[in-house]
């Protein structure tokens, strides 16, 4: 049933026949209808984002709901909240999506019980988790943008140069997306293994002006932040580390190749080399 104020008609329906009181009205009753809403504040994320809810039409001053987050039929999280003086879904209502949440839409029902799907269904939402390689590493990102804003107001005067590291990182992974939406791998993959590096050099910077310009907390709130990023960079592309195992494989096998080309050699020493002295391909220079 929709939001909205209805009108209750009651009608005699006793007799037929009768001109007179055959659906003659014999009562009526306006009533309003507050049906719950749940709402999410977009539509798509990426993992590691906040799913902000908001809602109302519940009943008011403190009664409990869940909202039950869903994918392919299989429950994934539950939210409790209570419902606020005016029925609505209080501030700060919300599910911050794991990294390693599955691709797709994701379906989420309110219940007015705290355990799942026992209760009474309320309202419904959906919403999309972008969690493709591609995905995960545009969540970087924003992980970048907020350790900048924790460099703008906790640091001093390197914050200048850290910032560039961290601008510089983000270029890189923005590089790599791009890289990925052309189907360029491996291009991709040595765009992130540079991001990577730069991040590394952050923390060096961070290390080295610890207690300096870099309080002690700060410096430990940084390095923790940019360390998770590196690991979650690592996780969102397996293909980077194929792509290296790959080509250190392939630089391997060229350089053996080479070797035995050049001087019949086995590589780093092992074994007896051939073809020494006079004939083809050994003539003095």
């Amino acid at each position: 049933m929709s939001s909205g104020t209805y009108l209750a008609t009651v009608y005699n329906t006793t007799d037929p026949a009768s001109l007179i009181t055959y659906m003659q009205e014999v009562a009526n009753r306006m009533f309003v209808v507050n049906a719950g809403t749940l709402v999410s504040d977009k539509f798509e994320y990426f993992t590691g984002e906040p799913v902000q809810f908001s809602g109302s039409g519940y009943t008011p001053e403190g009664t409990n709901y869940t909202i039950e987050i869903v994918l392919d039929g299989a429950l994934v999280a539950a939210v409790p909240f209570t419902s606020s003086v005016n029925g609505w879904i209080p501030d700060g209502i919300f599910w911050r999506i794991p990294f390693d949440a599955g691709n797709g839409t994701y379906v989420t029902t309110s219940y007015n019980n705290t355990a799942p799907s026992t209760g009474a269904a309320i309202a419904s939402t959906e919403f999309f988790i972008n969690a493709t390689e591609a995905g995960k590493i545009g969540a970087v990102t924003e992980e970048l943008t907020e350790i900048t804003d924790i460099i703008s107001s906790s640091v001093g005067a390197m914050n200048v140069s850290l910032i560039q590291k961290l601008n510089a990182t983000s270029r890189k992974v923005d590089q790599a997306i791009l890289w990925l939406g052309e189907g360029k791998t491996k291009v991709a993959a040595n765009m992130l293994h540079a991001a990577k590096n730069t991040l590394k050099a952050f923390i060096n910077q961070v290390e080295a002006q610890r207690g300096k310009h870099i309080g002690e907390e700060v410096a430990n709130q940084l390095i923790e932040e940019a360390n998770a990023i590196i690991a979650k960079i690592d996780a969102a592309m397996p293909f980077a580390q194929n792509s290296e195992g790959q080509s250190r494989a392939h630089q391997s096998s060229t350089s053996t190749a080479a070797q035995l080309a050049i001087d019949g050699s086995e590589p780093k020493g092992k074994g007896k080399q051939v073809n020494k002295g006079k004939g083809p391909g050994n003539k003095p220079g």
